[in-house]
């Protein structure tokens, strides 16, 4: 491709014969531009600083190096290809939902510092997976980044299944891994969306204070619970009659049959799955002060 090309939009889209091809140090956009092509293998370029669902179904695709310019990898970006192993580097500050779902023989992800975000299922169905390299950079994980990857090998801590590096390997909350009590590791900074979606088993769960981010439906239900507690040093958030409040936001985060909502003020705002499938939940009261509710008593039989 010649330099002065800036965008190739479904350029090369079902070139079944295409195996190999050299792109411009000008191009800054790939949009579809290469789905169910034969490349085995592409260097994107460092001015390119968005790649779109533009290597879908290339299944002989083995290997990727990323520019540095890349700060996204947008939906579909590499669904259904051969990749073995991928590195992010540091600039990518995002990967969106399904960029690498079906990568049948993907074993290994290394993750650079500088990513914040993994979109939804990004990384679902992906077989071979044994192995994610999650920086310290991470802000959020959203839902079934990992589902169907029966592979995948977690790192675990009093019970739970947590993901990260070597020198934090729990920084990510993932799941249980047959664990009754959440005694959250002193390094965890997030909870991966659905963490403990509808976990009846849990009876104890204990925040640490590094932890950043709950996400609403991280502790969705869990009927089990009969104690939660945040540690004091947490700045983001704290806990009082079994509730786990965001400080800055005044917001309850959850609540768990065995709780009792502040009524001095400190909460207005009730999060989405606050109360979401508490089965066994009877008598709740809301306090004066509380000013806005999301979607909560779903599923509250």
């Amino acid at each position: 491709i010649p330099e002065g090309i800036k965008e190739l939009d479904r350029t090369f889209e079902f070139c079944t014969s295409l195996s190999e091809i050299t792109l411009p140090k000008s191009l800054e956009t790939l949009f579809g531009a290469f789905i169910r092509t034969s490349l085995t293998h592409i260097d994107i370029p460092d001015n390119v600083h968005t790649i779109d669902s533009s290597f879908i179904n290339t299944e002989s695709l083995r290997t990727v190096n990323l520019g540095k310019g890349v700060k996204i990898i947008t939906a579909n970006a590499f669904e259904c290809t051969g990749l073995k192993s991928i590195t992010i580097p540091g600039n990518v500050e995002c990967i969106d939902e399904f960029a690498f779902n079906d990568c049948r023989y993907l074993e290994e992800v290394i993750i650079e510092n500088g990513l914040t975000k993994i979109g939804t299922c990004s990384f679902e169905s992906c077989p071979s997976l044994t192995k994610v390299t999650v920086p310290e950079s991470i802000e959020y994980i959203e839902f079934f980044v990992f589902d169907n990857c029966p592979n995948l090998q977690y790192n675990v801590y009093e019970g739970m299944n947590y993901l990260g590096n070597e020198e934090k390997p729990y920084l990510v909350l993932c799941g249980t891994a047959g664990g009754t009590r959440l005694v959250a590791h002193p390094d965890t900074k997030i909870f991966a969306e659905q963490a403990l979606f509808d976990n009846e088993n849990i009876t104890e769960v204990e925040i640490g204070e590094n932890v950043t981010y709950i996400p609403p439906m991280a502790l969705r239900g869990m009927d089990g619970v009969i104690s939660a507690t945040v540690s004091e040093n947490n700045k983001t958030f704290y806990s009082v009659n079994n509730c786990i409040i965001n400080r800055a936001e005044k917001s309850l985060v959850k609540a768990f049959n065995c709780s009792e909502i502040p009524s001095d003020g400190s909460v207005t705002f009730v999060d989405t799955a606050a109360f979401s499938n508490l089965g066994m939940l009877e008598v709740i009261y809301i306090p004066r002060g509380v000013e806005n509710m999301l979607i909560n008593f779903d599923f509250c039989d």
